[in-house]
């Protein structure tokens, strides 16, 4: 707590004494900062687990936790053509939860192995050759569908909660459907009168997601999640002076010859195809939407092989400093226990700035399974609930 509050007045005295950005004569330099701490009331909810007779469901209990969700520092200087970019992250400094602090958290993968420390979430240096053609290198985000190049960027989106594509609940034990970092970006982009176009195409050789330890084994898969290949690109079309756009992503993975720790003779690989929607429409409304699918890599399990996919809706009004919002999520992993059933989120909230350094952000959740997933014949236990309540509040802090 005291690293925390250390932290936290940090943040508040640097936004009193400097500008966010500042220039030289040769230099452009810009320091951001993202701090949010989030609560979070839960009713029961259901969750894989493991035993000697095979899977199973169980329940966790009622829970509440105060947690600092996310800290990121972002440094940026620019000097004419060239940019380089830092993004500093620290995840869960402090947390109320009795346990794996990821469980309440947003991490996909139910753990975070950075929990309370900094690291590198992006480092990159950029060229920028003409507004049509520029070149990145280091370690980013790629470009994904709306949200990942930005999904650590709390006060960017209206909700607390990222839709599942990009964060699952703590009950799903694999990676969400992003893509890994990518090293080698060409991208840029290309206007008229009517479309602006963006182009995005990049290379990579790193684990699956930030979260991932540096030897870890995907839950769903079996497969190794470090030293992956990948590539991919994004292609984003905005017409009538951007009230509305659409996109479409894919990234292609080769996981390395490991499957449970045991050497395979050849490799294994997976795609991800992703299309968005963005609609500003009359009135202040925005519309959001996207779609993505990933094909699962092949393995000794009869479930591999199988597609997982997800979409989502979001509907917010944006007036003045108020935002309110609907939403509605849908996931399927047919490879995992407790989401081979498609489940559903629907979610209603609101946000509001209060200042231009301070947000708050409050939502409610209801998750519940299409088709009940439990005494089907492969779950030892079946104390699993139908469905699962949640109640989310946000502070956000940002300069």
């Amino acid at each position: 707590m005291r690293k925390m509050l250390s932290i936290l007045i940090f943040i508040l005295g640097c936004n009193q004494l400097w500008a966010a950005s500042f220039k030289t004569n040769k230099y452009e330099f810009s320091i951001n900062a993202y701090l949010d701490i989030e609560s979070t009331w839960m009713s029961q909810m259901a969750m894989s687990m493991g035993s000697s007779e095979g899977p199973g469901v169980m329940k966790m209990d009622q829970q509440f936790t105060l947690d600092q969700n996310h800290l990121n520092l972002i440094f940026s200087a620019i000097r004419k053509k060239t940019r380089v970019y830092l993004n500093y992250e620290s995840r869960h400094t402090f947390s109320t939860f009795d346990g794996d602090t990821g469980i309440l958290g947003r991490d996909g993968n139910g753990s975070d192995n950075n929990v309370g420390s900094f690291r590198v979430a992006e480092a990159y240096g950029e060229y920028n050759f003409t507004q049509y053609f520029k070149v990145r290198g280091g370690s980013f985000l790629a470009p994904f569908g709306i949200f990942n190049e930005l999904r650590y960027a709390t006060p960017l989106f209206a909700t607390i909660v990222l839709p599942f594509i990009y964060e699952m609940p703590g009950n799903y034990r694999a990676p969400p459907l992003i893509p890994s970092n990518a090293n080698i970006m060409f991208h840029g982009n290309i206007g008229t009168k009517r479309v602006d176009l963006s182009y995005n195409a990049y290379i990579g050789a790193s684990k699956r997601n930030n979260n991932d330890s540096p030897r870890s084994v995907d839950s769903g898969t079996g497969l190794e999640n470090t030293k992956n290949k990948t590539f991919g690109g994004k292609l984003h079309a905005s017409f009538r002076e951007g009230k509305y756009s659409i996109g479409v992503s894919f990234n292609y993975t080769e996981f390395p010859d490991i499957l449970n720790n045991v050497t395979n003779t050849k490799n294994h690989s997976s795609m991800l195809k992703g299309i968005e929607l963005e609609l500003y429409l009359p009135y202040n409304f925005h519309l959001q939407a996207e779609h993505v699918s990933q094909s699962n890599p092949e393995g000794k399990s009869d479930t591999l092989g199988k597609t997982k996919w997800g979409y989502y809706s979001r509907l917010m009004y944006e007036k003045y400093k108020l935002t309110p919002f609907i939403m509605y999520d849908v996931f399927k992993d047919p490879n995992e226990t407790v989401y081979r059933f498609k489940n559903n989120r629907f979610g209603i909230g609101a946000g509001y700035k209060i200042s231009k350094n301070f947000y708050i952000k409050s939502e409610w959740h209801w998750h519940w399974f299409s088709s009940q997933p439990f005494g089907t014949g492969i779950q030892v236990n079946t104390s699993g609930p139908k469905e699962t309540r949640m109640f989310r509040s946000s502070m956000i802090f940002f300069f």
